[in-house]
């Protein structure tokens, strides 16, 4: 019973969801699974079947893979109120990568990904804003992939910092105050380049007053003009 209870709120707080008629939503929450995920611990791993899809409640997720030379590869983090998971939504048999928790206290809310295909087919609704949100996720990629092609190192930096600070930044007048940065390794990881590149780029950035770093926080002095 609590389960449900509990499961029904985080619905509730899913914008994908809001148009759920009652019958249709506890049918839903009777699918759905909430949990906590331990800090290094994965939601899902490569080759595990993908018969479920998540949405994150609390803290971040990172989906990683590892390269031939075993170092991690970042494709993407995830914050509260995202979806992840989508595999097993798009006829894939297993997961593809590493879906792991950054933070002590991760909650993930997790669907039966064969009873939301069924319910989506009849729903036309939430099948387009569904589809609206994996484009924006596959549009967010390929900015990536350019971004990574066309730009320096401390261009794809900036733009990282700028798209953390949309995420997860709390303005604060012309700055905006972003908590738990992201650590070296994983912005190098994410970018695509050295962890010396980034802490040369970061200390410029810091010495002509673009931002100030404290411990795991990071103020931005003026997003607009952060270059």
């Amino acid at each position: 019973m609590n389960n449900f209870i509990n499961c029904s709120k985080s619905l509730h707080q899913i914008s994908l969801f809001n148009e759920v008629k009652q019958p249709h939503f506890d049918a839903l929450v009777s699918v759905s699974e909430l949990k906590s995920i331990k800090k290094n611990k994965y939601a899902y791993k490569p080759g595990e079947t993908a018969s479920r899809v998540y949405f994150l409640q609390k803290g971040r997720i990172k989906i990683c893979s590892y390269n031939k030379l075993s170092k991690e590869v970042i494709k993407n983090i995830h914050y509260p109120g995202e979806m992840f998971g989508e595999d097993s939504l798009l006829e894939r048999d297993t997961y593809e990568d590493y879906a792991q928790a950054m933070d002590r206290d991760v909650e993930v809310l997790s669907i039966d990904a064969s009873w939301l295909k069924k319910f989506i087919c009849s729903n036309p609704a939430l099948s387009i804003r569904l589809s609206t949100k994996i484009g924006s996720k596959l549009k967010a990629a390929q900015k990536r992939i350019e971004n990574f092609v066309f730009k320096n190192a401390r261009s794809r930096i900036v733009e990282l910092i700028k798209e953390l600070a949309q995420k997860q930044g709390q303005n604060i007048g012309y700055e905006v105050l972003i908590k738990n940065f992201l650590t070296h390794n994983e912005i190098s990881s994410i970018i695509g380049t050295s962890r010396q590149t980034v802490t040369i780029v970061l200390n410029e950035l810091k010495k002509s007053d673009q931002i100030h770093i404290d411990r795991r926080n990071v103020l931005v002095r003026n997003i607009e003009s952060l270059s």
